[in-house]
């Protein structure tokens, strides 16, 4: 029986250099904090050059400090993601400084908070409005201002942050005594996850590539509720809530060469919750 030749190994590379951001530029809206300060580090970490965008000055400026004190390059930068001109001036901000723009990750986004015990809670349409430009609107300025860069360029990666709600509802049962995230964040991130998939067939030809995170349930500390993650704990597979580290890895895959054939996917990274 005659064997089959092996497959051709593409020889020169290896992971740690397919994983490198070395001499890359990154920006992460919403970088200030919680799971945007955890993606920012990991970029800066794989040896990117940082901007920090936010609508809240101080507190890009308290991160920066902080990757800068770690040995990262970081930049704070104000920055309102639903604003065209503040995301106009941002890319030019960095064009100017790095003249370059690798990765564009588009975390920045509001949840809108809702009373546990309001069975259905339907919000009034300005609400409703308000949550979709602040978390699919802002996604899609920030994706749109990166591409005109990354167009000319003939290259980069956009990463997109979805949800467990792109594609999945919410038990409410598991929320009470807790709040909830209101309609128009679950059909906006949903619309995240579409646009991502509508922005990869655009941009693909461009050598472009576009993903989405979607993270499972990852609390701040000032939002835990105790008896709220036990139960969601014990519906996920692995047995636990996840932390910022978890999404942190996902990023670096797509914003690095380790992802480079890797467009219009979503990765979810929620511990097995949506397998079953």
């Amino acid at each position: 029986m005659t064997r089959p030749e092996p497959g051709r190994v593409e020889e020169g590379w290896s992971i740690q250099n397919l994983l490198s951001m070395s001499g890359r530029t990154a920006v992460v809206t919403g970088g200030g904090t919680h799971l945007g300060f955890a993606m920012a580090r990991a970029l800066g970490q794989l040896g990117a050059r940082l901007y920090i965008a936010g609508r809240r000055y101080e507190v890009c400026e308290r991160a920066a400090s902080q990757l800068i004190s770690e040995g990262l390059i970081a930049t704070p930068v104000r920055c309102d993601a639903t604003s065209v001109l503040d995301v106009d001036a941002l890319v030019e901000l960095v064009l100017s400084d790095t003249g370059r723009l690798d990765a564009m990750v588009c975390n920045a986004g509001e949840i809108v908070a809702v009373r546990d015990g309001e069975d259905p809670y339907l919000e009034d349409v300005p609400t409703f409005v308000d949550g979709l430009e602040a978390c699919l609107t802002s996604t899609y300025n920030t994706a749109r201002g990166a591409a005109q860069a990354m167009t000319r360029a003939r290259g980069g990666s956009i990463v997109t942050v979805g949800s467990i709600h792109s594609c999945l509802g919410v038990d409410h049962r598991l929320m009470v005594g807790s709040g909830r995230s209101g309609i128009s964040y679950k059909a906006a991130k949903g619309g995240v996850l579409s646009l991502t998939r509508a922005l990869a067939c655009e941009l693909g030809p461009f050598g472009i590539r576009v993903n989405c995170v979607s993270p499972g349930r990852i609390p701040q500390d000032r939002s835990r509720h105790p008896e709220v993650d036990e139960r969601f704990a014990d519906r996920t597979p692995l047995k636990k809530l996840g932390t910022p580290r978890d999404v942190a890895g996902a990023v670096a895959l797509l914003a690095s060469d380790a992802g480079r054939w890797i467009t219009g996917a979503e990765l979810v990274v929620d511990g097995g919750w949506s397998a079953w």
